[in-house]
């Protein structure tokens, strides 16, 4: 007698829900201790967990030189949008557009991280 064929779903690899970093600028405020300056509210979620920061603008321009430094410059071109430009005017105070784009950089980092870890997921199902 033939042993009953499995049925389709015992034969899928399980996928193991992986949760992806999400990333929101959603807002700036300014401060003032000895001259005035914008910190930027950035949103974080990460599966059920969820959080928020205020991160000045230095914040992120390290974190891009860093993050540029330890790529191959090929690979930082298709994967980082580019940061607004870091001096603004001293009069400046609506952050509305640097906010947008900050924004924007976030969330195509996240885009790519994502893509990341789900071509590592594919490799590990081979």
């Amino acid at each position: 007698m033939d042993p009953e064929p499995s049925p389709p779903d015992a034969r899928r690899k399980k996928h193991v829900f992986s949760p992806t970093l999400e990333l929101a600028v959603v807002g700036t405020d300014i401060r003032e201790d000895s001259r005035r300056y914008s910190v930027f509210i950035v949103e974080a979620r990460f599966g059920k967990l969820s959080w928020t920061v205020e991160k000045r603008f230095n914040d992120f321009y390290t974190f891009d030189a860093q993050l540029r430094r330890e790529l191959v410059p090929q690979q930082a071109a298709g994967l980082l949008a580019p940061l607004p430009r870091k001096v603004i005017p001293e009069f400046a105070i609506d952050n509305t557009l640097r906010v947008q784009q900050l924004d924007f950089y976030c969330k195509t980092l996240c885009l790519h991280l994502s893509a990341a870890q789900q071509a590592v997921a594919r490799q590990g199902e081979r």
